[in-house]
């Protein structure tokens, strides 16, 4: 069985999983505020954390989205109990 979407576990030391988490943070508000920010430009800003912060970001986006998805009307609502659809 192949799970080559499974992100892998990350084994950051305290000081690049405290930088991973700012900048998801940074990038989170800036999407939060309206903005578009360069993921490409943040991620060259880190490159010590790179591949952590581009499976966290894609991560989020994929959250955006289904939230995006939930909120357009038409769609079927979630269920209050176990998140799944009504």
């Amino acid at each position: 069985m192949k799970s080559s979407n499974v992100p892998k576990p990350t084994r950051c030391d305290p000081g690049d999983e405290r930088r991973l988490f700012e900048a998801v943070q940074e990038y989170l508000n800036a999407t939060e505020a309206g903005l578009r920010p360069n993921r490409r430009a943040l991620l060259a800003e880190n490159p010590a954390i790179a591949d952590e912060l581009a499976d966290c970001l894609q991560g989020l986006l994929f959250v955006q989205s289904a939230v995006a998805r939930a909120k357009r009307p038409g769609e079927k609502k979630m269920a209050r109990r176990g998140g799944l659809p009504a």
